[in-house]
């Protein structure tokens, strides 16, 4: 049977001097109309990022927001909210509240879009890229525009792209070498198909769940283990309640810088420009500190969390990039042939 797909979104932002979302904020219900600004009163926007502050996101959301701030002096201000907090820790949520126009801009990565539009997990599909420099070129070429194309379909606007990084896979059950032993382990994905099919694939046992819930469910024993860039895994805490790492690369996550539709729709021409350049500017960024990071953060796993790492040899990779053969051909009509020739994938 085919596995079904979802719908997606993204984000948008605001112009002319009336605020794009109304009320304060934190509630997903309806708003009120948005209300005037006073002469010489910054236009407030809330930026929702599902991540804490000392993750390299915050490098595209704060650049972003600043950028923005100096380049309309000071028409706009834009707060950064970590953790999804406006939406109680619930990234599918925030996404929503995107939609809606009740959250203006958000920094997301595409596996959370996946879960409303299956196409948007398109690049993190496993083992599509060798290196950073390969996602930089499938980014800013044709596989960024599609995406792209995919977000405004479902009623937001993506403005530029970041790199979360390469997702390792960690475990508390026993070492993983090989496809062979992954068989049984509870794992927790993204809540997206073509993560939950990947890893059915792979033999182990997918459980989908908010980030939110991960650290606990982890530390219960009611998932064994979790995928997720060296970063995420340090500033999430999930490196507290993990024993096991396999470096294996399997999956580049990028992130989406986008605004809400409904703000996007109401900004000047002018400042449909700046919020642009900003984004663009912010993300590329993020993705130079992301990529210089990232063995810092490899190292630290190791030095203090002391989590036992395995490199898996190129015998043992052939193993994993083997059983996920039968995802790309069930996927491929599923993508699309644009999007498969664009991402390069077999």
């Amino acid at each position: 049977m085919k596995r079904m797909i979802s719908g997606l979104v993204t984000v948008a932002v605001i112009v002319s001097m009336t605020a794009c979302s109304g009320g304060n904020g934190t509630d997903r219900g309806a708003q009120p109309a948005t209300e005037e600004k006073k002469d010489g009163e910054a236009i407030e926007l809330k930026l929702d990022m599902p991540v804490p502050e000392t993750s390299t996101w915050n490098v595209a959301a704060k650049t972003f927001a600043d950028r923005v701030n100096e380049k309309t002096d000071g028409r706009y201000h834009i707060t950064i909210h970590p953790n999804s907090e406006l939406a109680g820790g619930s990234q599918s949520a925030a996404l929503e509240m995107l939609q809606a126009g009740d959250i203006d801009v958000t920094v997301h990565g595409v596996l959370t879009w996946a879960g409303t539009d299956v196409r948007l997990s398109m690049p993190a599909m496993p083992f599509l890229f060798d290196g950073w420099d390969e996602v930089n070129t499938a980014l800013d070429g044709e596989g960024g525009k599609l995406l792209g194309t995919i977000v405004e379909e479902n009623g937001a606007h993506a403005l530029a792209y970041g790199i979360s990084g390469f997702r390792q896979l960690f475990n508390n059950v026993r070492e993983i070498r090989t496809a062979e032993d992954l068989k049984g382990i509870k794992m927790r994905v993204p809540g997206n198909s073509m993560y939950v099919d990947c890893f059915t694939d792979l033999g182990a046992d997918p459980v989908t769940m908010n980030a939110s819930e991960l650290y606990s469910a982890l530390q219960t024993g009611s998932v064994d283990g979790q995928e997720n860039p060296a970063d995420m895994t340090i500033t999430q805490k999930f490196a507290e309640v993990v024993d096991y790492m396999t470096v294996w690369n399997y999956s580049c996550e990028p992130i989406i810088l986008s605004v809400s539709q409904k703000c996007w729709d109401k900004l000047s021409d002018e400042d449909k420009q700046i919020f642009q350049e900003a984004a663009e500017y912010a993300c590329s960024l993020q993705r130079e500190e992301a990529e210089k990071r990232d063995p810092e953060f490899m190292k630290q796993l190791v030095d203090d969390y002391d989590i036992q790492v395995y490199e898996p040899s190129e015998e043992d990779m052939a193993t994993f990039k083997e059983a996920v053969k039968p995802l790309y051909a069930e996927y491929r009509d599923i993508m699309g042939e644009e999007l498969y020739t664009a991402f390069d994938a077999q």
